[in-house]
């Protein structure tokens, strides 16, 4: 079932709209099956995936561009999908606390409506570009929450994002990181800090799906920090494949990143 949520949100002094997909309680045919049995009172706990969408996108590219929906019920995890704008999953330097609401507060109000169990072993993070880089922060900044995380064409270092100049007139980068932006370097924000971070101090580490198309302009990023994790010895996956940034190449390793990292 796809649900639309609306509500307000104490972190980010507004209203917010975010999805949530929970798969069937029950597997079989409903014909003739009691409504106490397809809507069970004692459910359990589901494992959960927070899949963040891009820059310049919003949630509902995942309901309109893939078969997130029909993943979830095959996998039998609950996605929750959270609107975020241009934030870069941030506490903005000029603006509101992207982060916070999503690592903090969102879990919370989640599992105080749906049946979404809290255990590390049973949450996952994912996304694409600038969601990819969401998921990298979430699940290396928080490892003690989270079991794994897959990023499409992500963002894995961002000093180059800050340096390229290539999204200047795309994204309100200031506004996000300030303009200091050497500071944003071995921060809370910086996938490269948080992952040798965790590295460091942890024995149990999330593993990590990357995947990049060869035309993206995010391939060499993501090849150095795919090398960077091999050597601290993490679990991960790294597909190199034909294509660019685009739904082309995000759809099927959505279902590839999944499957790996759930069964794994």
């Amino acid at each position: 079932m796809l649900y639309t949520c609306n509500g307000h949100s104490a972190v980010l002094k507004t209203y917010v709209t975010y999805y949530v997909i929970i798969p069937s309680f029950y597997q079989g045919d409903t014909k003739g099956a009691a409504l106490d049995v397809i809507y069970p009172e004692k459910r359990k706990e589901l494992p959960v995936l927070y899949l963040l969408h891009g820059g310049v996108a919003d949630a509902s590219c995942w309901i309109r561009f893939t078969e997130i929906e029909a993943l979830a019920e095959e996998y039998g995890i609950a996605v929750v999908m959270p609107n975020v704008g241009n934030s870069y999953y941030t506490d903005m330097v000029h603006g509101p606390a992207y982060y916070t609401f999503v690592a903090e507060e969102l879990p919370r109000m989640i599992r105080c409506v749906f049946p979404i169990s809290g255990k590390r072993e049973d949450n996952y993070a994912a996304g694409l570009s600038m969601g990819g880089y969401g998921a990298l922060k979430l699940a290396m900044g928080n490892p003690d929450r989270y079991k794994g995380a897959v990023s499409l064409s992500g963002v894995v270092d961002i000093m180059d994002l800050l340096n390229c100049g290539l999204y200047e007139e795309l994204l309100d980068l200031d506004s996000i990181y300030g303009k200091e932006r050497e500071k944003v370097k071995g921060s809370g924000d910086d996938i490269y800090f948080l992952t040798q971070k965790t590295a460091d101090e942890r024995k149990e580490i999330p593993r990590v799906y990357l995947a990049v198309g060869k035309d993206d302009y995010f391939a060499k990023t993501n090849q150095a920090y795919a090398q960077m994790i091999g050597q601290l010895g993490i679990d991960y996956h790294f597909d190199l494949d034909e294509g660019g940034h685009d739904w082309n190449f995000w759809n099927p390793h959505l279902k590839s990143g999944l499957e790996w990292m759930l069964n794994g």
